[in-house]
């Protein structure tokens, strides 16, 4: 019977010093990560806990060397701010931060990073317009188009990015995604089907996973009985299938649009991408569900 979900490591993922500012990054990057953070600024924001600058400069300070890279802390909707944020981490605390431009900016916005030796960019602020995908992709579509006209060195981050047309239609180097995590959190799993090049979707209602019991063994090497519900048994081998499925569809943008690394921010042995990075404010998932397993084991 299969029992041995094939995970690749180390995982992209994504943590943030608001959910992790009190935990050793170091050893949770030692599970099998390879881990980029930010502060979590939206988070803060949504439950009115701001991000302090210093006290997230501090963090980035210390904990850099343990992270593939590091956001800078953005001030959604103001963008003169998100820049003296950027200079200050910069300067202050010695971290090459990767900094964002918000939605709705004028594409020139780029210039001034590019300037300062940046070729790496998130953009952000997205989420709100999440249910308008034809509007974020025309923003989004003027923010390549304006680096490929005049910095075809600029690589991009996907903040939040949720909207299929945008993962599958733009050559991102990375983005980052707390969708995986809904099969474990919210009932209702979305599997990438690489011989298909779609997604199967269905709720862990102890019923839907037999529908598709042929690709499930397939590309999954898991009996569909395994993960047709979720619970606190089955936690650790439904948090692997969703990360395989990350990976799967990974794999398919690499494939597809093989972008280099950038040289900015980012380690030495950066890998080529596109590469989603798993988002989660919860440590058990990176602590017990995620972590590396040994030969041998079952999952």
């Amino acid at each position: 019977m299969p029992n041995r979900v094939d995970v690749r490591y180390p995982i992209n993922t994504l943590i943030s010093y608001h959910y992790f500012k009190k935990n050793d990054i170091a050893d949770i990057a030692s599970n099998g990560y390879r881990l980029i953070g930010d502060s979590g600024a939206f988070s803060a924001m949504t439950t009115g806990k701001p991000i302090e600058l210093d006290a997230f400069g501090e963090w980035a300070r210390k904990w850099h060397n343990d992270l593939a890279w590091v956001a800078s802390l953005d001030v959604i909707g103001d963008q003169e701010a998100t820049w003296n944020n950027f200079l200050r981490l910069r300067v202050d605390y010695g971290v090459d931060v990767i900094p964002t431009i918000h939605y709705g900016s004028s594409p020139s916005e780029i210039d001034k990073y590019v300037e300062m030796g940046v070729d790496y960019i998130g953009l952000g602020g997205m989420v709100p317009l999440k249910s308008e995908p034809q509007r974020l992709m025309r923003w989004t579509l003027s923010m390549f188009k304006y680096a490929r006209d005049n910095y075809p060195q600029v690589r991009f981050h996907g903040w939040g990015i949720t909207q299929k047309d945008l993962i599958m239609n733009l050559p991102w180097y990375s983005m980052d995604s707390t969708g995986w995590a809904y099969s474990f959190m919210l009932g209702r799993h979305t599997l990438w089907i690489p011989t298909e090049g779609r997604f199967i979707r269905f709720a862990t209602d102890g019923k839907e996973a037999f529908k598709y019991g042929d690709l499930i063994r397939e590309h999954y090497n898991v009996e569909p009985a395994d993960i047709a519900v979720s619970n606190n048994a089955n936690y650790k081998l439904t948090a692997r299938v969703s990360a395989r499925s990350y990976q799967l569809l990974e794999n398919h943008l690499r494939k597809r649009f093989n972008i280099s690394a950038p040289t900015y921010g980012v380690k030495p042995d950066a890998p080529n991408g596109p590469n989603i990075h798993l988002a989660n404010g919860s440590k058990d998932v990176f602590t017990k569900y995620l972590v590396q397993e040994k030969v041998g084991s079952n999952v």
